[in-house]
This record gives structure tokens, sequence and C-alpha cells, in this order.
């Protein structure tokens, strides 16, 4: 998570990427890994399907962060 905040806000430190809108969307997922295949689009497991689906649901939204994990108390960050 620490990295991840680095990427964002490193993004938006460098002037001229600001100016141009560039961004990073961020989606974690907190899980088993159940199989690791040759590259991480082949591997599987609750981390990687939920990275995935958080990832496809921040176009909708203005968060660019999210995560989830499998813990009863979840927690959902949003940085804008």
């Amino acid at each position: 998570m620490r990295l991840a905040l680095i990427i964002r806000t490193g993004l938006k430190s460098v002037e001229e990427l600001f100016d141009q809108g560039i961004d990073a969307r961020v989606g974690i997922g907190l899980g088993k890994k159940e199989y690791t295949g040759k590259s991480i689009s082949e591997s599987d497991g609750e981390a990687y399907q939920w990275s995935g689906n958080i990832l496809d649901s921040l176009k909708g939204y203005q968060s660019k962060w999210r995560a989830k994990t499998p813990w009863e108390r979840r927690f959902d960050l949003a940085l804008t």
C-alpha cells in the first residue's frame, strides 16, 4: 500500500505529468493465492480476482484507490 501511495503521489508531484492528467488506478486485493502461473495474468486466487474486480469498478468512480480483504472488518481507502 505504501508503494501504491508513493506511485500516485509521485505522478502528481511531477508538474508535466500533472498538467497532462497522468494518474494511476490502484486496486489491492489481499487474500489467498491459489495458483501461480508463468505470468501474473495466469495466476489465480482471491487476491488476483479481487484486485482485478476493484480496478474494473474504479472506472466509474472518482476514487483511484481501493483495497479489499477477506476479513469481516473491511476498509476502503479513497484517494482522489
